[in-house]
């Protein structure tokens, strides 16, 4: 899908496709669409969960982009990991947002008064022996590649979790300082990151843009195939951009009737997991099974 030039108001496509990926928003739990093919990768991307579990879809990859708890508590990181250690998806790749406060040792020195054996307990969860057996891989401004099969294709991501300050939160920064944050990024096929770049699903409900600038100069530079973002829950969304094109990625969805009751934002939220298939024509003998996308 090409990208337009202007920042749309409506924006809910139910399935995005182009001829090296598929993007489904919106599918039946219990009917997945199948796969084009074996030379096919499926991601399934979330965020902001929030220290809830629910039904996700089936899939080669799970991202999750931030805001595994609502108020960095122990039980909710204990729940989220052993929900995330009985999924099938061979890889499950997380970073901690501006919620998950014992992942960032400043904040919580700072805000809580914890016991600091929390917070032991909270990496163990996160990086111990059944978080690696499960496929699970905390990343903190850090890369990783793996592959999911003998001889197919490398994948490599990195996930950071910082976003711009407004309020108190754990991994914030001044904006002033995104540019010196992004160049340390290196390049690679997937970022996970919990803000989203300007102008690219960060309108909240107060109709601000909040996604920074400085991220999205890096995403326009590096060009990764597939950027996951999370943080601002009403600005929900998938969209696909042809990097070949002059017009930069401009994007929003229509997130005016967003409900503020909090069972219609968790059921909202529950149902807004991507699945996208993606394709690398160009090496068809090094792509995985399956893929999704958020």
């Amino acid at each position: 899908m090409a990208s337009q030039s202007t920042d749309w108001s409506s924006y809910n496509p139910r399935i995005i496709r182009t001829p090296t990926s598929i993007v489904y928003l919106h599918y039946n739990d219990s009917d997945l669409p199948p796969k084009p093919s074996d030379a096919w990768t499926r991601f399934v991307c979330v965020s902001d969960t929030h220290g809830h579990i629910f039904k996700i879809p089936e899939g080669d990859v799970l991202l999750h982009s931030g805001d595994i708890t609502d108020g960095g508590y122990f039980e909710e990181f204990e729940r989220t990991i052993t929900w995330l250690a009985t999924l099938n998806h061979q890889k499950k790749i997380i970073i901690g947002g501006n919620h998950d406060f014992p992942l960032h040792d400043e904040c919580y020195q700072e805000h809580f008064k914890g016991p600091e054996k929390n917070r032991i307990s909270i990496m163990e969860l996160l990086t111990g022996n059944r978080a690696r057996q499960a496929g699970i891989m905390y990343l903190w401004d850090k890369k990783v590649q793996f592959r999911l099969k003998e001889n197919g294709r490398e994948w490599s991501v990195y996930g950071s979790p910082w976003s711009p300050g407004f309020g108190m939160g754990a991994f914030s920064y001044p904006r002033s300082f995104g540019s010196i944050l992004y160049a340390t990024f290196p390049q690679a096929d997937i970022l996970l990151t919990h803000s989203p770049a300007r102008g690219i699903f960060d309108r909240n409900n107060d109709s601000e843009l909040v996604g920074c600038d400085s991220l999205r100069a890096h995403l326009l530079e590096k060009r990764p195939i597939l950027h996951v973002a999370g943080h601002i829950n009403e600005g929900r969304g998938a969209y696909v951009h042809e990097w070949n094109i002059s017009a930069e990625p401009a994007v929003q969805n229509d997130n005016d009737d967003f409900s503020d009751d909090e069972e219609e934002d968790n059921r909202n939220k529950h149902q807004n997991s991507k699945s996208v298939n993606h394709s690398d024509t160009e090496v068809p003998q090094e792509i995985p099974d399956k893929d999704g996308h958020h």
